[in-house]
């Protein structure tokens, strides 16, 4: 879509994460970032038509990368908090687009804003 931007959802999850003696399981791993993507971009929380400056030339794209360390049963709600947290504290330069050209406001001139989020999925 050419006026909106992206938001991309990493999961990782460390060997052995989990305590029991099953092999390891990917699919927390997958279900974690499926669910994310689903909170944030797909349910509207983060706006993305918000993050472009010219559309269908330049837009902001916020990377999400999640690591589990280990699952002890709230794995999925540990996630989605660690998340919540970390895209309200991203903030973004201003950008200002005229034409083909784009320029990023300087950080000490102007106060970064932060992500358009419309609601908190928690």
């Amino acid at each position: 879509r050419p006026n909106e931007g992206s938001l991309r959802v990493k999961v990782d999850g460390a060997p052995r994460s989990r305590d029991d003696d099953d092999e390891d399981d990917p699919t927390i791993i997958h279900e974690a970032r499926r669910f994310l993507e689903r909170c944030y971009r797909d349910g509207g929380a983060l706006d993305v038509e918000a993050l472009c400056v010219v559309g269908g030339e330049a837009c902001w794209q916020v990377a999400l990368n999640v690591s589990l360390l280990i699952d002890r049963g709230n794995a999925l709600e540990a996630m989605t908090l660690g998340a919540a947290a970390c895209l309200k504290h991203v903030r973004c330069r201003v950008a200002t687009g005229t034409g083909d050209s784009v320029q990023l406001a300087d950080v000490d001139s102007v106060v970064p804003l932060p992500l358009p989020l419309t609601r908190l999925p928690v």
